[in-house]
């Protein structure tokens, strides 16, 4: 297998937490990673801003134009843009603290605009479709080389609608491939030993069992993927993706307090991005984790899930 050429190559990233230009370093960074090495589409799980703010989403449309002008590779070859909305899409200016505070101050962006501003208070669907010229829907399902691709948006728990979704549409999936789900939350009792913080109540889980060639990525709890457990094998296959802007080790979860001091990668001290470059030969899928911070590849062999 070593030998052949994947039938389909994409990235997976999450938790972008986007504020102004000069924070979409590391997203471009990866962007032009996995267009060099011939992506087909580019999945973002989630957390595309960090206050929910439409300056915000109007940079990481930005960001994906200067890699991709047009959706576009330089080979000419079409590269999918597979994004979703996370928590702090939703509803990221409501998480008050010094950081928020001292952002808005550098960017002289009064608290009273920024309320404005607020992706939720201008339309999640006329956000969206004006920085990515596509129609919005809480669900979606694109085909990228004949493989599906089902994104929800969700902030804390699984889509509203996904279990209507999949009974209205499932029949519609090739059972002889795997299709690729994405979401923010966890897919509850799957990956980090089933308890990771950030999970979903259980929704997802529920719906995916009964596809059995369903690969479901999931952000929000930014714990490292460094970990054995961060790919689940059970009734589906699920895989955490980790984040792009800051991040957490076993020894400094999400849920200490100020956990964002407690992070790697905040405010400066220990770099931390990570992601995921997926390929898939016949029906075979092996996932490659990549250390953006270190441009280096994680110390393992592709897994296949």
């Amino acid at each position: 297998m070593k030998d052949t050429q994947p039938t389909l190559r994409f990235g997976v990233i999450s938790d972008l937490h986007v504020t102004d230009w000069a924070s979409t370093s590391v997203f471009r960074k990866a962007l032009c990673w996995y267009r060099d090495r011939g992506a087909d589409a580019v999945v973002v799980a989630g957390d595309l801003t960090d206050h929910g703010i439409l300056p915000q989403l109007e940079n990481v449309a930005r960001a994906w134009r200067e890699v991709f002008p047009g959706d576009s590779a330089p080979d000419g070859r079409r590269v999918e843009r597979l994004f979703i909305y996370g928590n702090h899409d939703f509803e990221g200016l409501h998480y008050r603290d010094k950081w928020m505070d001292g952002a808005f101050d550098v960017h002289g962006i009064p608290r009273e605009d920024a309320e404005k501003m607020q992706l939720s208070a201008i339309g999640l669907g006329k956000a969206w479709e004006n920085c990515f010229g596509e129609s919005y829907a809480p669900i979606y399902r694109k085909r990228v080389k004949g493989f599906d691709f089902i994104g929800g948006h969700s902030a804390w728990q699984a889509p509203q609608g996904l279990a209507e979704w999949f009974a209205a549409h499932g029949g519609e999936l090739d059972p002889s491939r795997p299709f690729f789900y994405f979401q923010h939350p966890h897919p509850k009792g799957t990956v980090y030993g089933g308890n990771a913080p950030g999970s979903d109540d259980g929704t997802s889980t529920r719906v995916l069992s009964a596809y059995p060639n369903a690969v479901a990525f999931s952000g929000h709890s930014h714990i490292s993927i460094d970990r054995d457990d961060a790919v689940w094998r059970g009734a589906f296959a699920s895989v955490a993706t980790a984040s792009l802007s800051y991040g957490y080790f076993p020894d400094a979860p999400e849920e200490t307090a100020a956990s964002r001091a407690a992070a790697l990668g905040w405010e400066g001290g220990v770099p931390f991005a990570q992601g995921l470059l997926v390929e898939v030969r016949g029906n075979e899928v092996s996932v490659r984790r990549r250390d953006f911070a270190r441009d280096e590849d994680i110390d393992r062999p592709p897994q296949v899930v």
